[in-house]
């Protein structure tokens, strides 16, 4: 049984704002080698290049805790997005790779508001979970 993602939408963009601050409290009283941060992300990805005080940034704060590591950081961090914009992924065709047809699709709203039962959006989630290891940037 072939099986696909049925919600996934690409839009992407030609223009990026990103800021990020994070403060790191070094917690080697409790377990040497270790960090807790608290950190927050603002962005914005526009179809077109703009200024940077244009438009509305998207904000995530979040808390994390690291572990360094001779090859770098293990990070796990969790994030909350505060106010998600509602985009529209724009309208096009698209391949069904098991009969190679074609067919058009139509725009589809995506955003935390959204009730995806409707089947007419799809459902952006606030919550973001990250482990990595090495910095950031």
């Amino acid at each position: 049984m072939l099986s696909r993602w049925t919600t996934y939408a690409a839009i992407g963009g030609n223009g990026a704002a990103l800021l990020s601050g994070e403060l790191r409290i070094h917690t080697d009283f409790l377990l040497r080698h270790s960090a807790f941060v608290l950190f927050a992300d603002a962005s914005r990805i526009t179809p077109n290049p703009s200024l940077p005080w244009e438009g509305r940034l998207e904000v995530a704060p979040g808390i994390g805790l690291r572990y360094i590591t001779p090859f770098g950081p293990v990070r796990v961090d969790v994030a909350y997005l505060l106010n998600p914009a509602t985009v529209v992924a724009g309208a096009g065709t698209y391949t069904d790779p098991t009969t190679l047809s074609q067919r058009l699709v139509a725009a589809t709203p995506i955003g935390a508001d959204c009730i995806e039962a409707t089947q007419q959006c799809i459902y952006q989630r606030r919550w973001a979970y990250h482990i990595t290891l090495g910095e950031a940037f």
